[in-house]
């Protein structure tokens, strides 16, 4: 597969890499991107962490490794597990659809289309690196990452219906459906996760007598 056949051929490419695609095969292609994305932004961060007099000794101080090593480590172990959760969400959203397709097929298949996600992530990255040294820097780079951003979306948008509709034999509207449906289940999950999370936060702080911000009109 060439490096632009996936946006050029989706379809014919899809359908003849849909049954060689495993989870393994996934699973390789999803760590080797996220092994980049966090060498490239560890190394960001070391290299800008010290022109930050305000906080950025401390926290290169309080870290247990340098940001070049430890960020890598915490992108690929966080990227793989939120990758196999969120394809998980989708796989169930298909199966109630009607979907036929296995997982280890579909987590496959979804990675296709990951360089993409590199090119965007490294785009931000730029764009927060700027944002740091100058807001003017950041300034400029708002206006083509909110293009970047449409494009993106609208580009992955297209191609999970169609590897949905391949993979699990699906009709369009069920693939469309199912992109949605999986979309609501993560949103349940992280308002779950929010609750969990914050809400000992607001119980300890009144118990403390601490009152935490909050937003009034």
């Amino acid at each position: 597969m060439s490096f632009f056949e996936i946006l050029t051929k989706m379809d014919e490419t899809i359908s003849k890499r849909k049954n060689a695609e495993t989870l393994s095969s996934g699973l390789k292609r999803l760590g080797s991107l996220l092994l980049v994305i966090g060498i490239v932004s560890g190394t960001v961060f070391q290299l800008i962490l010290p022109l930050i007099p305000q906080f950025g000794p401390s926290i290169i101080g309080a870290s247990p490794a340098p940001p070049i090593i430890l960020i890598p480590v915490i992108v690929v172990i966080l990227g793989l597990i939120s990758g196999l959760f969120m394809a998980f969400l989708t796989w169930i959203a298909a199966r109630i659809f009607g979907g036929r397709g296995s997982f280890g097929q579909q987590f496959g298949v979804s990675t296709l289309i990951l360089w993409p996600t590199l090119l965007f992530v490294l785009f931000m990255f730029l764009f927060y690196s700027m944002a740091f040294i100058s807001p003017i820097f950041g300034i400029i780079f708002l206006v083509p990452l909110y293009f970047l951003t449409g494009a993106l979306g609208t580009l992955f948008s297209y191609f999970n219906v169609i590897y949905l509709k391949q993979v699990h034999k699906l009709t369009t509207f069920k693939a469309a459906m199912t992109v949605g449906l999986s979309l609501a289940f993560m949103i349940i999950v992280m308002l779950v996760l929010a609750g969990i999370f914050i809400y000992p936060l607001y119980t300890v702080s009144g118990r403390s007598g601490v009152v935490l911000p909050s937003v009034t009109a």
